[in-house]
């Protein structure tokens, strides 16, 4: 069993944060497959426009990554609130675009890849919220109160 100490990481906390990053990349690879589909490259300056807030996205999301593999439990919380946000745009994409929501045979292949990438920052964040990792959070701040 690995050592709940600040300077070792649980492993639950190891393999949510593999899991987030495994999510990010696959929701870049198709979002940018899917938006050069819907664009159709017309100009640079909607490519930018499409583009840019996906990215501005993702490097706060790799901020707040970042944070929570240093123990950081406010990066922790914002990333809840990010997983929520997220949950209720992909619901609405998923089943919003359907007069009747139990037709899931309909289900684009962009819509199967946001299901499973939330089911995996779901899972990411039971793993965040496991007593081993609640302890080594606690333990992080405790820490970072006393040497500042």
């Amino acid at each position: 069993m690995l050592s709940t100490t600040v300077n070792t990481r649980p492993k639950n906390t190891t393999v949510a944060l593999y899991l987030f990053w495994t999510a990010l990349i696959i929701e870049q690879i198709n979002s940018v497959t899917t938006d050069m589909r819907l664009l159709n490259l017309p100009s640079t300056r909607i490519v930018l426009a499409a583009f840019l807030p996906n990215v501005l996205v993702s490097v706060f999301i790799v901020f707040i990554y970042y944070k929570i593999s240093r123990g950081r439990n406010w990066a922790r919380i914002w990333f809840v609130v990010i997983f929520a946000i997220d949950l209720l745009f992909t619901l609405d994409h998923v089943f919003g675009s359907y007069k009747n929501p139990l037709l899931l045979n309909f289900v684009s292949l962009s819509q199967l890849i946001e299901i499973v990438t939330t089911c995996i920052y779901g899972y990411g964040l039971y793993l965040l919220y496991t007593p081993v990792s609640n302890q080594w959070f606690r333990k992080c701040t405790i820490e970072s109160l006393t040497t500042s």
